[in-house]
């Protein structure tokens, strides 16, 4: 059990001197937002998304070059991932077959401190 808050807001503050003491205000003006801060052991880890250029026959993936998609006919579309290849009907499929296994990847390397 831990007792820390699992989330804390922050506001700017604006400090002032009076008097020879510091004295000052929270600014929760609708200019300046509050923060929110999560604790680290209660946030789920996120994997930015793979990003594709263009190239002849296919795209590229730039974000991890193990990755690209094959075009071969209007319903052949291959995605290569290190050594596996599949196929798929949409090149929307395809990229999202490559960003599944590459967040899978990602997040079995890393240590498993978060739970839902």
């Amino acid at each position: 059990m831990n007792d820390m808050p699992e989330q804390i807001f922050a506001w700017y503050f604006i400090p002032s001197k009076r008097n020879e003491v510091m004295q000052g205000g929270w600014d929760t003006t609708e200019d300046r937002k509050t923060v929110k801060y999560i604790r680290a052991d209660l946030t789920k880890p996120t994997v930015k998304p793979l990003e594709w250029v263009d190239r002849p026959g296919g795209y590229r993936c730039t974000t991890n070059s193990q990755y690209s998609i094959n075009l071969w006919g209007p319903k052949q579309v291959w995605m290569d991932a290190y050594t596996t290849t599949s196929r798929h009907e949409t090149l929307a499929e395809a990229k999202a077959a490559a960003q599944a296994d590459y967040e899978r990847r990602i997040l079995s390397a890393l240590e498993d401190t978060w739970t839902p």
